[in-house]
């Protein structure tokens, strides 16, 4: 899982590029306003892709999810680990996922759960880890940083002080 999981990451990264190659191409930072019918279609055809990737990703998270939740004797840190994988392949697709209006079946649940089995069987150390790995992802979108902030909503107490100093500083970026 943890394979499938670094692939859907890439292949994220390599849709969202290709649509960004092509709007820097026009001069366009965002929406479709000055291109052509067929740039168009391609920026559509990438956010479908990006999209089709996101659900053939929810579908076996789900299945992940339900055997961490299920069992009675897991190893803590193997669990904890699974779910920041999950959890940052989810980032990788926040882009899309702050863009949709009606959100994502399934989604939720994965996200949500994926949280919880963090925080009951990581603690302080598991959200640590998850929170060094989505600072150390470079260049951080408004998308990102608010994947980053709902994140940190839900296991503020599980927050050592450098993640929180970070969270609060996104924070300020919108006060």
């Amino acid at each position: 899982m943890r394979d499938f999981c670094s692939r859907m990451r890439s292949k994220s990264s390599e849709i969202r590029q290709a649509g960004a190659d092509i709007a820097g191409d026009k001069g366009v930072s965002s929406g479709v306003k000055g291109f052509s019918r067929s740039d168009t279609n391609v920026l559509i055809t990438g956010w479908d892709r990006q999209k089709t990737a996101l659900f053939a990703f929810l579908h076996p998270a789900s299945s992940i999810l339900q055997v961490l939740l299920q069992d009675d004797h897991p190893q803590r840190y193997d669990s904890a680990d699974m779910a920041t994988e999950v959890l940052l392949t989810l980032s990788s697709f926040s882009d899309l996922t702050d863009s949709s209006n009606g959100g994502f079946e399934g989604y939720d649940k994965v996200f949500y759960g994926c949280l919880d089995v963090l925080a009951a069987r990581g603690g302080t150390n598991g959200v640590k880890r998850l929170f060094d790995r989505l600072f150390d992802q470079g260049v951080m979108s408004d998308h990102k940083a608010g994947f980053i902030l709902v994140v940190g909503e839900q296991v503020v107490h599980h927050l050592d002080g450098k993640s929180l100093g970070i969270v609060m500083g996104l924070c300020q970026r919108w006060l």
